[in-house]
């Protein structure tokens, strides 16, 4: 692979990277809140791409992409709310098989949904710019490849600075560690886990109509791959840092496409490749930190 194609790989691999970063994110937020393996993220993200798709007409791109934040935004408040706070005292088993249960139910709404509104498949507009490519050093991007990285990391710089900076982070962060304490020092534990996954929510919908801009169709697999990396990067992380998730997340991205113009055998699975190493790395790192926690 020549030097220059290496590059163009290079920063197509930034623009899925900035994907699973983002979706990571999503992930780690409500598992901060509550504890739980959020596996509605990718259906939650799924159905808001739905309704950004069908008011994209008639109310135009932003407002349309907005419209799919909010529903995100709500759909998965009322799911913490309605279902998965009912189980807090509950054994990790049961938490991931409702989670699981909830996310197929999802899907399959979603197709129902896809079918009747005969937009299995179809292409859509893009919420960027369709014009000219971006030239970076003889490499070439487009808008929505390049939106993808450029809004991920600022929207996730600012989930840091809310979750590190703010008393609705000190909320987060008391009631995740100790909620009776948090309680009994009038922090209402509830509503704080209820914001937070309302959060997730809005990212999971913001993730979507990113992606959706790029790969311009929409089955009822949507963002399920993706959201299996995203899962991956937020264990590299110990679903409690963001900065290492996002590092995971960048590498596996960048990793992959580099992978498509390698040479045969290992650009005939570049997803498995990556995603095996990103797999073994985040278990090492996991086992680092258990390890260091322990020592401390």
């Amino acid at each position: 692979m020549t030097v220059d194609l290496a590059w163009q790989f290079l920063l197509n691999g930034l623009s899925t990277g900035g994907l699973y970063a983002l979706l990571a994110a999503g992930l780690i937020i409500a598992y901060r809140a509550s504890g739980y393996l959020n596996f509605c993220h990718p259906y939650v993200g799924m159905i808001a791409a739905f309704v950004y798709v069908i008011t994209m007409d008639a109310l135009g791109a932003v407002p349309a992409a907005l419209a799919a934040i909010a529903l995100g935004a709500v759909l998965m408040a009322g799911l913490y709310h309605g279902v998965f706070r009912r189980l807090v005292d509950e054994p990790l088993s049961a938490k991931v098989v409702v989670s699981l249960a909830m996310g197929i139910g999802l899907q399959v709404v979603g197709g129902i949904l896809l079918l009747n509104f005969d937009l299995l498949g179809a292409s859509f507009g893009s919420l960027f710019d369709d014009g000219d490519a971006i030239d970076l050093a003889g490499a070439q991007l487009t808008h929505q490849q390049a939106a993808i990285p450029l809004v991920g990391i600022t929207v996730i710089a600012g989930v840091v600075l809310l979750v590190q900076r703010t008393d609705f982070g000190l909320a987060l962060r008391a009631t995740a560690q100790n909620p009776l304490a948090a309680g009994l020092a009038g922090i209402p534990g509830r509503l704080v886990e209820t914001a937070a996954w309302a959060l997730a929510g809005g990212m999971a919908g913001l993730t979507a109509v990113l992606w959706l801009s790029t790969t311009s169709f929409l089955v009822p697999t949507f963002l399920f791959e993706e959201t299996i990396r995203g899962f991956i990067a937020a264990l590299a992380g110990g679903f409690v840092d963001f900065k290492r998730a996002v590092v995971a997340a960048f590498a596996v991205g960048i990793l992959e496409q580099e992978l498509v113009g390698a040479p045969s055998p290992w650009n005939q699975f570049p997803g498995a490749v990556a995603f095996g190493l990103l797999t073994l790395v985040a278990i090492l790192g996991l086992a680092s930190q258990r390890t260091l926690e322990r020592a401390e």
